[in-house]
C-alpha cells in the first residue's frame, strides 16, 4: 500500500517567510549611484559598470527610476539601459576603485553561495572549493571557465563521488544550470545513484533564491524517483549568513521532506557551517551538523 505525503503547514509556512524575507531584503541586484554625480557638469567623466562586469566610460545623459542613457567617449553614441542590469556608475576614479575593489575582494573572500545539500545556479569562487561536513562527507569542486565546474570526492567509509554543474546567466539577477551527483557504493555488486536537476537562481551569490527539478536514479533498481528542491541564502554582513532548504522526493513506497536551517561564520577564505537538518522518519526529528568549507 502506497503511503500518502503532506508537507506540514509549519514547514510550508516556515519556507513561505524566508521566501518573503529574501524577497523584502533585496535579493534582486542593487544598483550603486554616486552622490558625486552632477549631470550638468559636462566637464565629468563618467564610468559605468554592469550586472556582467561590464564597464564603459562616458557620461550619463540622463537617469530615470527604471533606465539610465549613457554617453559612450569612443563612439558618441547614447546607449539606454535598464536600472536592474547596471551594478555601478558614477565618476571615472570612482568606477577604477569600485572595480579594484570588487576584484580583491573576490579573489580574497568566501561568500558562501552553495547550500547544504541543493545545487545553485553559482560556480565555485575562485579555482575551486574544499568542504567537509562532520568528517564524513568531502568533496572537492573545480571552476572550469566562466559556465562549469567538476568535482568529486568521498562518503565515509564506502562511497564515491563525481560531480558536474553547468551554469549560464540569463539576465542580471537569473542564472539557469543542470547539475548531476553520482554515487558510487564501493565493495557491493551494481551499487550506485545518481542524480540530475534542473536548476534556476534569482539573485546574487549573498541573496538568493534557488529552485531545483530532476530524479534520483536508483542504479540497482534501475529505477528513478522524481525530486524537487528549494532554497536561499541571505548575508547579513562579510562575516554572517543565513540559509535554509527544503527538499522532497519520493518512491515507489514512502515520500520524503529534508528541511535545513544553517547558520555560516565567513572568515576570509574559510567557512564554517552551523546548523540542522530534518530526517525523515515516523517522528520526524533533526540532527546538528558542522561543516567546514576552504576556497582555493
Amino acid at each position: 500500500m502506497t503511503n500518502t505525503f503532506s508537507i506540514p503547514k509549519s514547514i510550508r509556512s516556515l519556507a513561505l517567510t524566508f521566501c518573503l524575507a529574501l524577497s523584502s531584503s533585496g535579493i534582486l541586484a542593487q544598483t550603486v549611484i554616486s552622490s558625486s554625480l552632477n549631470l550638468s557638469d559636462t566637464t565629468q567623466m563618467h564610468q559605468l559598470q554592469t550586472q556582467q562586469g561590464d564597464r564603459l566610460v562616458g557620461r550619463v545623459v540622463s537617469m530615470s527610476g527604471t533606465q539610465i542613457d549613457f554617453l559612450l567617449q569612443a563612439s558618441g553614441e547614447v546607449i539606454p539601459f535598464a536600472l536592474a542590469d547596471v551594478a555601478f556608475v558614477g565618476l571615472l576614479h570612482e568606477g577604477r576603485n569600485a572595480a579594484k575593489r570588487t576584484r580583491s575582494d573576490r579573489n580574497s573572500y568566501v561568500t558562501g553561495e552553495e547550500l547544504f545539500y541543493s545545487a545553485t545556479g553559482f560556480l565555485p569562487e575562485g579555482k575551486g572549493v574544499y568542504r567537509n561536513t562532520m568528517l564524513l562527507y568531502n568533496s572537492v569542486d573545480f571552476r572550469l571557465g566562466k559556465y562549469a565546474s567538476l568535482g568529486g570526492g568521498f562518503i565515509v567509509p564506502f562511497i564515491l563521488m563525481a560531480k558536474a554543474k553547468i551554469s549560464i546567466p540569463v539576465k542580471s539577477f537569473v542564472r539557469v544550470g543542470v547539475a548531476s551527483t553520482n554515487y558510487l557504493l564501493l565493495g557491493l555488486d551494481d551499487g550506485g545513484a545518481s542524480q540530475l536537476q534542473g536548476i534556476v537562481t534569482l539573485g546574487e551569490r549573498e541573496r538568493h533564491i534557488s529552485f531545483g527539478a530532476g530524479y534520483i536514479f536508483d542504479l540497482s533498481l534501475n529505477e528513478r524517483y522524481p525530486a524537487f528542491s528549494m532554497g536561499g541564502s541571505y548575508t547579513f554582513n562579510e562575516r554572517n549568513r543565513l540559509y535554509a532548504e527544503l527538499g522532497y522526493y519520493y518512491d515507489r513506497f514512502e515520500s520524503f521532506v529534508l528541511p535545513t536551517l544553517q547558520y555560516s561564520l565567513l572568515r576570509g577564505r574559510n567557512k564554517f557551517d552551523l546548523g540542522l537538518i530534518g530526517v525523515p522518519s515516523d517522528v520526524f526529528f533533526a540532527i546538528p551538523t558542522v561543516s567546514y568549507y576552504r576556497m582555493f
